[in-house]
């Protein structure tokens, strides 16, 4: 099953997160199958290619409850 969620990169102080799709099964810093935009969190600046997230949840892939609200925030 294809999830949508946040993957974990930076370093101790300053995350910065990743918006991919993975596989479920996988680890969260592991291969992922399609890098859909970034979150850095401590500027609070998002990126995200919505019709890549489009694309995948029309391929059936669940999107988390984090990345929702941060579609929504990129959109406006």
């Amino acid at each position: 099953m294809l999830k949508v969620r946040l993957s974990k990169q930076g370093y101790k102080k300053n995350p910065f997160f990743r918006i991919v799709t993975i596989d479920e099964k996988r680890k969260n810093r592991g291969a992922s199958i399609d890098i859909l935009g970034y979150w850095h969190k401590l500027r609070d600046d998002v990126k995200l290619d919505v019709e890549k997230l489009n694309y995948w949840i029309d391929k059936g892939a669940i999107v988390s409850k984090t990345v929702k609200g941060l579609a929504e925030k990129a959109r406006k």
